[in-house]
């Protein structure tokens, strides 16, 4: 109720579900809770062992692997991360749920490892869960950028043109609301100007 009515309240609602757990309610769901608002509170030692508890009591939960795996990369806990992830993946209740997870899969396989093969391959597993998921499509296109392959990239981010180029409008809005704006299919926009470039 304390984090329903008042979300602020993050070291009241903490304690009473410590509370609770002192009466000897050993309850996955409170764990799971008590995690979410120690990222609230950025303490990430305490939701990463949180987490733990709720996986050590429920692991064919998907959304606690998940969280875990979320609160093990805030610690810098990469590998134990992608074995969340992983796992995560694995149990797979929703396609379009499982594609947000290996995304998350693949930035750290990119982004931490430099493991581009195997970013690659998760992006392409996310896509095919859920072709409409254009951040992951970016991420491919971004993917493809840092590996260098210019026209894999270019081929990426011109199947949500439209998005980035409305990305692109709103940004230049709050920065220089007095330039220019690109118009999705001209000649002189920044999809046409990268391709020209290449």
């Amino acid at each position: 109720i304390i984090q329903t009515y008042f979300p602020e309240e993050i070291d009241e609602a903490i304690d009473y579900y410590n509370r609770l757990l002192e009466f000897g309610i050993d309850n996955d769901k409170i764990y799971y809770e008590l995690g979410h608002l120690y990222l609230k509170k950025e303490d990430r030692l305490h939701a990463a062992s949180a987490f733990k508890l709720a996986v050590d009591i429920e692991p064919e939960n998907p959304y606690y692997n998940n969280s875990l795996a979320y609160a093990y990369i805030k610690c810098e806990l990469y590998e134990e991360a992608i074995e969340c992830y992983q796992k995560a993946i694995k149990i797979n209740p929703d396609s379009k749920w499982t594609a947000i997870v290996c995304h998350a899969l693949g930035a750290i396989y990119g982004e931490i490892h430099g493991n581009f093969e195997a970013a690659e391959a998760t992006f392409q597993a996310a896509m095919a869960l859920d072709p409409e998921n254009t951040d992951v499509q970016l991420s491919l296109g971004d993917l493809y950028m840092a590996k260098g392959d210019i026209d894999a990239a270019i081929k990426a981010y011109k199947e949500h043109e439209e998005e980035i180029i409305n990305f692109y409008n709103s940004i230049m809005d709050q920065y220089d609301p007095e330039a220019k704006k690109q118009e999705l299919f001209s000649d002189d926009n920044i999809m046409r100007s990268l391709e020209r470039d290449v």
